[in-house]
């Protein structure tokens, strides 16, 4: 796991966050690395982004950061599995994308 800025630095709405995720698999489990890209739509409330991945792990929080200032959103994750990346602001479902195992 890797991420930028590192936990408990200060951050601001023009700070870009970036974390990659990784997890050990059987060798049945499809690996490898995914990539989202999410434009979010405006906000009128905090501006919390939540990212979540649902795969044959279960659920994992990818991302829980303030909205990023020019509302592009960016994650690289290794979903194990068919997977499901669920993208919330302020608590309201904003995008999803579906991953099937074994699919280009």
């Amino acid at each position: 796991m890797d991420q930028s800025p590192l936990p408990g630095e200060p951050v601001d709405s023009q700070t870009p966050i970036i974390l990659e995720v990784a997890a050990a698999v059987d060798s049945d489990a499809r690996q490898g690395y995914q990539w989202l890209q999410f434009e979010l739509p405006p906000t009128v409330g905090a501006g919390e982004v939540v990212v979540l991945l649902i795969d044959s792990l279960g659920e994992r929080e990818l991302i829980r950061a303030p909205r990023p200032a020019d509302g592009r959103l960016e994650v690289v994750f290794s979903p194990v599995g068919d997977a499901q990346i669920l993208v919330y602001q302020d608590g309201v479902l904003v995008g999803q994308k579906s991953c099937v195992a074994g699919a280009t």
